[in-house]
């Protein structure tokens, strides 16, 4: 993490609550966990997901319970750097994890999971705390009974990649307010220059970074709002190859279009290009610089491209004002194996051979005038300044600092930097000693935040060797659910979630294992992913379907299947989603399998999928209700689907130990 900020900032400053509580969200529902983002004093930031009722109701109903539950929520929030901190609570006993959040050296938030047991935990021993709280023992025995058990490693994982999301949570807020500070001195600075060119200033403050997801084979892209504010379009605009054109600057089209087309797609290069783009809302131009990396099928064929557009018209035009102050610059050094260089307080720099090679140059190629600005990442300009001016007045003596260079080949070089200042006889000041350490490959894991799910595949896969097919369906399945969410039927995910929900309660009434119930579980969440096979306009018409639009869903269950077979996921999972519209007695689809072909798995998810489809509403009718639905599996029992898990569902929905969880409910 960079140097400490001078100035605190609070965790809300930085973040869109409601994003991080989707985030958050998320993160509990995929690994089983209790989560939440307390302040480091332990005071509630989000909302908790998947707190039990033990924490949630019984200890935190007491006064003393809450203190402890507090304490403890502070404590494993400490800034650790070597990792996420794993204990046992301090104030019910189950086990507990949490993540520092901090923004330049400031603690500004804790990222916490658990609310778990493993299977060698003492139950009297945790009993006792009632006592101690003075809550009733009975009620908080039954609901330490409602707390779900994990193994140490597999909860022990979970906090490592909490530890590792919680890290790029950090960068990325750090990265916020340096920008943000790096806009506001520049602002300050050049006040004379705002004044006269005004319209330009403007479009500096709402200048951003904005991500985008181009469907290639479809010709369709998607961005982030900040994208389409830089861009100066709306949701309506045109949002394929040739929209995208159109909003760059006519001088510049045919370049990026060959740039594109000729170096991107055939694959010979990631996109990694500056050009000028015209508003087509104001007509204002802007300098921008994009990146993006494209994924291509096993033939060749490119499928998608992601990547991210930066406003830099704020960094050109320091450049230009920064050269243009340049008059003659002069100095050699002695040569070192270390890379260093010796700068001029008027910005002319040398350096030596070490320091050439480490930014791809020959000394030779470059003139006696060359200065540290045209090596420096132009975001990271205005730091070294700031720092050469606290050596000039005398502040201190050194400094050490971690800043980018620019490559010869336009890539960054990350270093860390020990400075100092050399003074004369009469206490003037001669120059900059620097020497610099390449940290580039340590800089990349930390900054790489665009590549953070197949970073935690590799390390879950080099740490957890052994749950590797787990960790790649989790992986899958975190993609997969994102993008059905995010761009389909918004039917679908709600039902997902509460045929998952009903799906485990009836494998937990058939004392299934718990690998079958988390199995069954994973795949009832995705059991529909196939959907987005189907166009939209058949998903939600009110209607009745036609014959070729109601074949058009029957292929949905082979469709995820292919989808999640394709992303390597597990094998039974992937079935169940295959199986999940058979039917015992054969007369299902796509295969029409019977009853002995069918996983046990499948079986629970078909009669769950019946029931929560009954009871919820659709675009073409309205819940048919819990009786009605009932009735159906009850009429299907033995014949359509298997008696023993019918008998399951009507159980726990007749003797009131099952109701769908209020925010899943449609």
């Amino acid at each position: 993490m960079p140097a400490a900020s001078a100035d605190p900032v609070e965790f809300t400053d930085l973040f869109d609550i409601d994003e991080i509580q989707s985030i958050q969200d998320a993160f509990a529902d995929a690994t089983g966990v209790a989560s939440v983002i307390t302040y480091p004093d332990g005071t509630p930031i989000t909302t908790p997901s998947n707190f039990c009722r033990l924490c949630s109701e019984v200890i935190r109903g007491t006064t003393l319970g809450l203190a402890n539950c507090k304490r403890s929520d502070a404590a494993i929030g400490n800034s650790d750097p070597a990792g996420a901190i794993v204990h046992r609570c301090l104030s019910g006993g189950l086990w507990d994890a949490g993540a520092s959040i901090t923004v330049g050296g400031h603690h500004v938030a804790n990222w916490l999971i658990g609310q778990v047991r493993n299977e060698l935990q003492n139950d009297q021993e945790l009993l006792k705390y009632a006592d101690v709280i003075g809550a009733d023992p009975e009620e908080f025995r039954s609901a330490l009974e409602e707390v779900p058990t994990m193994s140490l490693d597999r909860f022990e994982m979970i906090a490592r990649a909490l530890f590792f999301i919680a890290n790029q949570l950090s960068v990325v807020a750090y990265q916020n307010v340096q920008q943000a500070r790096l806009i506001a001195e520049r602002e300050q600075a050049n006040a004379a220059l705002r004044d006269s060119e005004r319209w330009l200033n403007e479009s500096q403050r709402v200048a951003g970074l904005g991500h985008y997801v181009y469907d290639i084979a479809n010709d369709h892209w998607d961005g982030s709002a900040p994208l389409y504010e830089l861009f100066g379009i709306d949701e309506e605009y045109q949002r394929d190859l040739r929209g995208f054109l159109g909003i760059v600057h006519p001088d510049d089209r045919e370049m990026v279009s060959r740039y594109f087309s000729e170096r991107v797609l055939t694959g010979l290069e990631a996109f990694d290009l500056e050009y000028r783009i015209v508003r087509p809302s104001d007509g204002v131009g802007r300098h921008v610089h994009g990146l993006g990396k494209v994924e291509f099928e096993e033939g060749g064929s490119p499928l998608t491209m992601f990547g991210v557009i930066q406003d830099i018209t704020d960094r050109v035009s320091v450049q230009h004002a920064l050269r243009d102050s340049i008059d003659t610059f002069r100095f050699v050094f002695e040569f070192s194996v270390v890379a260093q260089s010796i700068t001029l307080p008027t910005g002319e720099i040398q350096g030596n051979e070490a320091f050439y090679q480490m930014l791809g140059y020959k000394q030779e190629e470059l003139v006696a005038s060359t200065t540290i600005p045209e090596f420096t990442h132009p975001d990271d300009v205005e730091m070294s300044r700031r720092y050469s001016e606290q050596l000039l007045a005398g502040e201190t003596d050194s400094v050490r600092f971690e800043k980018r260079y620019l490559h010869r080949n336009g890539s960054v070089v990350w270093a860390d930097v020990s400075m100092s200042l050399r003074r004369d006889s009469a206490n003037e000041p001669l120059y900059f000693m620097t020497t610099m350490l390449d940290i580039t490959e340590r800089k990349k894991a930390e900054t790489a935040l665009q590549e953070t799910t197949e970073q935690l595949e590799q390390l879950l896969a080099e740490r957890e060797r052994n749950m590797k097919e787990l960790a790649t369906s989790f992986s899958s399945i975190v993609a997969v659910v994102g993008h059905v969410v995010e761009t389909r039927d918004p039917y679908t995910a709600g039902h997902e979630r509460r045929v998952s929900e009903l799906a485990v309660s009836i494998a937990r009434e058939l004392d299934m294992s718990a690998e079958q119930v988390e199995e069954i579980r994973l795949a009832s969440l995705i059991h529909d992913v196939g959907k987005m096979s189907v166009p939209a306009e058949i998903l939600s018409k009110p209607g009745k379907l036609s014959p070729i639009e109601f074949e058009l869903i029957k292929g949905h269950s082979e469709s995820g299947f292919r989808i999640l077979s394709a992303a390597n996921m597990s094998g039974s999972i992937t079935e169940m989603v295959y199986q999940h519209h058979e039917r015992c007695d054969g007369s299902g689809y796509p295969r029409g399998l019977q009853a002995q072909e069918l996983l046990p798995g499948a079986k629970v998810i078909q009669v769950a999928d019946v029931v929560e489809a009954m009871v919820s509403h659709r675009p073409y009718r309205a819940g048919l209700g819990r009786t009605a639905a009932l009735a159906e599996i009850e009429r299907g029992a033995g014949v359509q689907y298997d008696a023993g898990i019918v008998e399951a569902c009507l159980r726990l929905f007749r003797e009131n130990r099952f109701e769908f969880s209020p925010h899943m409910t449609m």
